[in-house]
């Protein structure tokens, strides 16, 4: 009984998140050697080595860095101070700085509509706090892996930049639609349309 009721407790805390931050992948608390950033456009950045808040802010203008666990319903997202420190073992946000400028509200967290990527959960304080997987970060590495590998690939084939053009462009232009058109049909068409009115004409004469 006690497991149906935590199952029921979940379930009522599952709420949907701002669109701002819609469709951003999260994991668990890394392992603690490491730094987990997620960006806002859901790419995941790994640091084996210290890094401040300052240089992700001169990296990406017009962002600010704060934890996962940092929101909470009525209250601004407090946003960590250019001289702070991020600490292994955490993930982080880099999100646009507007974005820090007003207080979460619920009616902005329903107002995201589609599926959520992932949860929030209630906590023991009545805020919210982003409730990670490891699945969905997971999923973004093999993504982001396939697509470097990809990369990969055609510097392979392509060992000079003149042949790595022709290529990209060979490739673009066979994604190009091209619609069917019947024009020859319709043009054939109307020569004969023309004959026989002519035929017509010089009969009538």
């Amino acid at each position: 009984m006690t497991q149906n009721l935590h199952r029921r407790r979940n379930n009522l805390n599952r709420i949907m998140f701002p669109r701002c931050l819609h469709g951003i992948p999260c994991a668990h608390p890394p392992p603690a050697a490491v730094i987990r950033l997620v960006k806002s456009d859901g790419a995941v950045a790994i640091y084996d080595r210290a890094v401040t808040s300052s240089e992700l802010m001169e990296e990406f203008p017009k962002h600010m860095v704060c934890r996962s666990d940092s929101f909470y319903i009525g209250q601004i997202t407090p946003a960590l101070s250019r001289g702070d420190r991020l600490l292994p073992g955490h993930d982080y946000f880099l999100l646009p700085a507007n974005f820090f400028q007003s207080a979460l509200s619920f009616a902005a967290l329903v107002r995201g509509g589609g599926k959520a990527q992932f949860e929030i959960e209630k906590t023991a304080a009545g805020g919210l706090r982003v409730k990670v997987t490891e699945e969905m970060i997971a999923r973004r590495h093999r993504e982001m892996e396939a697509e470097a590998e990809a990369a990969r690939r055609i510097v392979r084939v392509c060992t000079t930049p003149q042949l790595r053009k022709e290529y990209e462009s060979l490739v673009g232009r066979r994604r190009q639609w091209k619609p069917k058109l019947d024009t020859v049909y319709e043009k054939k068409g109307r020569r004969r349309q023309r004959k026989i009115l002519r035929k017509t004409k010089s009969n009538v004469v």
